[in-house]
């Protein structure tokens, strides 16, 4: 197991050349299925990515409260994903595509988010764990899991960083953090419930963690009390602040979202026009409005809104409108 997630061997140059060939290759392809709008290719770039290995080192070095490995498999998260990034803003480029939220509903898709995509994070997280323990689990099937929650982020804040969407790839970063920690967090506390330190002290069969280091080694972490405590407490800290960014910006979403419909729909009845809805899948609020000629100014809406604590500036009104006729009064004209 220590050996399938931890740099520390002498094979060390084949398994980077080969983590970073992964990499590249499914942010590329990850990057051109979001702007083809290809699912085909975008699990393709799931099924390929590498990311399994620095996630699951993350979690056992902490476990094992190593902290060379940890900083290591962190850093090794932390430049896959901006490779990833990287990768998708020169796709982009060379490309010359432009994508956004609202022409593309794969990149809607990952840059608004939910409590559900935090919860997939959560139960990867676990099953990342319970995967790298067990022998009898292939780690393919973690793997996609932890790519679906990552990759396809990744691709979408490169795509729309090229594409001078700015918030919206800070949104999909949002969402490739939270989901990071989210896994992070489960399959860290997993690895603890299911006892991978004690076997290190207990003794372990072959194949296990400590395999093949002696017991005076180093690598099987420092035994401390305190320095497990610090180790958790960080993590628990790196975990905590992308989660709380993420709570709090999808609830001020949710509430600039309610606060504008709300008010687009009491504004329409004082004024006789249909409501038909609200679109925020792109970088504005979208209120459109449907009515008799002649269609009344929005000024009022917009002074309703700024009374309500919006900014204006990111709502647009769409007023579209509408003739009635009767048919059989237009038969044969």
């Amino acid at each position: 197991m220590r050996r399938d997630v931890l740099f520390e061997h002498d094979d060390n140059v084949k398994r980077y050349s080969k983590f970073w060939a992964l990499m590249i290759l499914s942010s590329a392809l990850a990057a051109a299925g979001i702007l083809t709008e290809s699912l085909p290719a975008l699990i393709g770039a799931m099924i390929i990515s590498p990311f399994i290995t620095p996630m699951t080192g993350v979690m056992l070095a902490t476990v094992l409260t190593q902290r060379r490995n940890t900083l290591r498999s962190v850093a090794l998260v932390l430049a896959g994903a901006a490779s990833a990034v990287g990768v998708s803003v020169l796709i982009g480029l060379l490309t010359g595509s432009e994508v956004s939220a609202a022409t593309n509903p794969l990149v809607a898709d990952r840059v608004t988010s939910d409590m559900f995509d935090l919860v997939v994070g959560l139960l990867t997280g676990v099953v990342a764990a319970i995967a790298l323990v067990r022998d009898d689990i292939s780690n393919s099937v973690p793997g996609v899991a932890i790519a679906v929650t990552l990759v396809p982020a990744l691709a979408v804040a490169g795509l729309t960083l090229q594409s001078g969407q700015h918030a919206q790839a800070w949104d999909a970063l949002v969402l490739f953090g939270a989901n990071a920690v989210a896994t992070l967090a489960t399959g860290t506390v997993t690895m603890a419930v299911l006892g991978v330190r004690a076997s290190l002290t207990l003794g372990e069969p072959a194949g296990s963690a400590s395999e093949g280091v002696p017991r005076d080694d180093p690598r099987h972490g420092d035994e401390s009390t305190w320095s497990r405590v610090v180790a958790l407490s960080a993590v628990a800290l790196v975990i905590a602040a992308p989660l709380a960014i993420s709570a709090v910006h999808l609830r001020a979403e949710q509430t600039t979202q309610d606060t504008v419909d709300g008010t687009s729909r009491a504004w329409a009845e004082s004024v006789g026009v249909e409501y038909i809805g609200m679109d925020a899948s792109g970088p504005d609020l979208v209120v459109n409005f449907e009515g008799s000629q002649p269609l009344p100014s929005p000024g009022g809406l917009a002074d309703a809104l700024e009374a309500a604590g919006i900014d204006t500036t990111a709502v647009v009104a769409k007023l579209v409108p509408v003739e009635t006729h009767r048919l059989g009064d237009l038969a044969g004209n």
